[in-house]
C-alpha cells in the first residue's frame, strides 16, 4: 500500500481515537504484566508502539504506525512512564 503525505495525515486523523485508546490499554497490560522499572523510557515507547501496531486494524504498514505514536504520543507515553517509574530504585 503505497500512502503520500496527505493520505498519511488523514488516515492517522481517522484513527487517533483508537490509537489513543490502544495506548491507554498498552499502560495498561504493561503495567499489569512487566515491571516497569525494567524498561528504559525508550523501551517503553517501543512497547507501547508494538502494542498499538498488534492491535490495529485497517492493512497500516507497521512502520507507518509506529511512526504515527512516536510522532504524536511521545510526550503522552514518556509522562506516563515517568510516572510509573518515579518510586523505581535506579
Amino acid at each position: 500500500m503505497d500512502y503520500n503525505s496527505k493520505e498519511l495525515f488523514l488516515a492517522f486523523l481517522r484513527r487517533e481515537e483508537k490509537i489513543k485508546n490502544l495506548i491507554d490499554e498498552g499502560f495498561s497490560i504493561t503495567n499489569q504484566e512487566l515491571d516497569i522499572c525494567d524498561f528504559t523510557k525508550g523501551e517503553f515507547l517501543t512497547e507501547i508502539c508494538w502494542h498499538v501496531a498488534n492491535n490495529m486494524e485497517g492493512g497500516i504498514p507497521l512502520d507507518v504506525i509506529h511512526s504515527w505514536v512516536r510522532r504524536n504520543f511521545t510526550d503522552y507515553i514518556n509522562n506516563f512512564y515517568n510516572n510509573l517509574t518515579k518510586d523505581c530504585v535506579n
